[in-house]
């Protein structure tokens, strides 16, 4: 069945039920378990987007703060902003988002995730590409720690309903009829049915330039196999005439 994108915003942004599932899996671990939690997958595949959808849903008992990563970032910091928040909120669970967590030192990871284990009103969410969870993970390992939810890339036909979502929703450089097998087979091969790629791809696709291609192609096609023709022609005369 076609994902419906006449749900709520959140449904929308995630593209498949496949995705939201992944978020109702977020949801449900957030409430019933201590562990830190690792959002994974290529860049572009939508982790960003996951982590908005859920501070979307509403949950009186949490709070929501999302932290953007960077190379200054220290544990300092994040200490200081949760004892705040804590302060501020009372009773409320913070959840921290941190968000592009690649950009952090693999042991400011370690020494987050064992600081909300420690702390009953704290939970950390971290979001990094497969390759950043390898690499820091192979300097000190904490995955034992966290809990991973790997969000999947789009399968075909998905991609092809995200590409007419694309085309409804927004100003774009195709239009719904342009969406045929060979098209959305160029598409979904070139970007993995990773979300960021297709959006990427269409805004840069010039669909005339591709149609004036093709029509190019053809006409210098069809010129090769006339002059061949008129060439066979010219040697069977000139052979007959020796």
């Amino acid at each position: 069945m076609p994902f419906n994108y006449q749900n709520n915003r959140a449904n929308n942004s995630l593209i498949s039920q496949e995705r939201i599932k992944k978020l109702e899996l977020l949801i449900h671990l957030i409430s019933h378990s201590r562990q830190a939690l690792i959002v994974c997958g290529p860049n572009g595949i939508g982790k960003s987007t996951l982590l908005n959808a859920l501070q979307d849903y509403k949950n009186s008992s949490l709070h929501y703060c999302l932290i953007m990563g960077h190379s200054g970032l220290n544990f300092e910091q994040i200490q200081k902003t949760s004892v705040e928040l804590i302060d501020q909120t009372k009773s409320k669970k913070i959840v921290l988002l941190i968000d592009n967590a690649g950009c952090l030192e693999p042991n400011l990871i370690k020494e987050t995730i064992c600081y909300t284990l420690n702390n009953p009103n704290l939970q950390v969410i971290f979001a990094l590409t497969n390759d950043e969870l390898a690499s820091n993970n192979q300097s000190i390992n904490f995955i034992d720690d966290c809990h991973l939810i790997e969000i999947p890339a789009l399968s075909k036909t998905q991609c092809g309903e995200f590409l007419e979502y694309l085309t409804l929703k927004t100003p774009s450089k195709i239009s719904f009829n342009d969406i045929n097998e060979t098209f959305l087979k160029e598409i979904y091969l070139e970007t993995e049915g990773i979300p960021g790629n297709i959006i990427a791809k269409v805004s840069n696709y010039d669909i005339n330039n591709k149609y004036n291609s093709s029509l190019l192609t053809l006409v210098a096609a069809v010129v090769g196999l006339i002059t061949l023709a008129l060439v066979t022609q010219w040697l069977s005369a000139l052979q007959f005439k020796t």
